[in-house]
């Protein structure tokens, strides 16, 4: 028969006391336990998996083809609030309208131009030359839908956010028109000039994981190609004002030449210029106000005998000067009844709205209150910044719209 031992009461509690005096932890272990426990809790009840998102405004567009880029930047940051989880990010869809709308179609920017979101590279902004392509929105002489909204395939346009990570989407526009020389860029503005693109962009975490946060938004971003103002033409001088010269005098007439530049001082010859529906000439005399000279009779093409008028005052968006009558700068006035008149050239783009924009400088012109025509003189006065608001609206069309 085998033999059986039976251990003593008081050798099983001495064990029993050993046993949890090794497995219970010290006053140092039973607080760094506690920390990482209590650590834990509070990070999942405080980790926000919000998003955050926010256009980045944008005015690097120059108004000067010599100094390049003659159009903004626009993009907008979208930030993962998360300390913890790395976010995977969807555009749902973009809305991409024009600014104006145009009587003919070659002028407008998004049906033709290359449209993509992109991402600068961690850290950096769209001021970066390097992408981290999402989504080629369009593609130039697409079409665009009559309601602007454009929608990825199923899957595309996404990308990844870390923890705590914000980055730049930049939204690039290529308008289908060469533009790495300045001749290209002046060739550019005399099509693009003033163009607008407005961007809505809808967008969020490709999973929600919360009901309260914030997981999606929509940015708005606006593209814009510069606005030149007309500028007086270096070309000709008189009296040492630029821009300015006295035309044929007789005794029946007599003419004074207004010639500008645009985009640029150097485009001062005539050529043809899409965007620009017509030119116009704006008077003011002494302690007077404002307003376009109407009558074809004192603006006029050329300074021959014959000359003819420019009906209503509408000047051909191709032309870059004038011939002012100078009647209308001493009338009413007599002999020895000194006379000065401002005068801008404004120029209106083709679209509906009849937009103007106005030069950066007029001309002070003068007459010496002598009729005689062997004595009088009709004088090139002074250059002047036109003043805000000439024609009643902003000499330049405003960055928001």
């Amino acid at each position: 028969m085998r033999q059986q031992w039976i251990a003593p009461a008081s050798l099983i509690a001495a064990l029993l006391i050993v046993i949890a005096t090794a497995i219970t932890p010290t006053g140092s272990t039973l607080a760094i336990w506690f920390k990482k426990l209590t650590t834990d809790e509070l990070s999942a009840q405080t980790d926000r998996y919000t998003l955050d998102f926010a256009d980045v405004p944008s005015t690097s567009e120059s108004t000067n083809p010599a100094q390049p880029p003659v159009w903004n930047q626009p993009s907008f940051t979208v930030t993962n609030e998360s300390s913890t989880l790395a976010r995977k990010m969807r555009i749902t869809r973009a809305q991409l309208t024009s600014r104006y709308n145009y009587y003919d179609s070659k002028l407008e920017p998004v049906r033709h131009s290359r449209i993509t979101f992109a991402l600068a590279p961690a850290g950096q902004t769209c001021m970066s030359s390097e992408r981290e392509q999402v989504w080629t929105v369009k593609e130039p002489e697409e079409a665009p839908p009559a309601n602007g909204l454009f929608t990825p395939p199923a899957g595309d346009a996404t990308f990844m956010l870390a923890a705590g990570e914000t980055r730049h989407m930049c939204i690039d526009v290529a308008l289908n028109t060469a533009s790495s020389t300045v001749d290209e860029r002046r060739t550019l503005l005399r099509t693009f000039a003033g163009a607008g693109i407005k961007a809505v962009t809808d967008i969020g975490s490709a999973q929600t994981l919360s009901t309260d946060g914030r997981e999606s938004g929509s940015v708005t971003s606006l593209y814009r190609v510069s606005m030149p103002q007309p500028v007086p033409s270096p070309s000709i001088t008189s009296n040492g004002v630029t821009g300015c010269q006295p035309g044929r005098m007789s005794s029946l007439r007599g003419y004074m030449r207004l010639q500008w530049g645009w985009p640029d001082a150097s485009g001062s010859s005539a050529v043809d210029t899409a965007v620009i529906d017509r030119w116009e000439v704006w008077s003011k005399p002494t302690g007077g106000s404002w307003s376009k000279i109407t009558n074809g009779y004192h603006v006029r093409p050329s300074d021959r005998v014959l000359a003819p008028e420019y009906p209503g005052g509408n000047i051909p968006a191709s032309a870059r000067h004038v011939y002012v009558e100078r009647a209308i700068i001493r009338d009413p006035a007599l002999d020895g009844d000194r006379k000065h008149r401002d005068f801008a050239i404004v120029g209106v783009l083709k679209n509906s709205a009849q937009t103007r924009f106005v030069a950066a400088q007029g001309w002070n012109l003068s007459w010496n209150g002598i009729s005689d025509p062997l004595k009088n003189q009709y004088l090139c006065h002074s250059t002047f910044t036109t003043p805000g608001n000439l024609t009643g609206a902003p000499n330049v069309p405003g960055r928001q719209w």
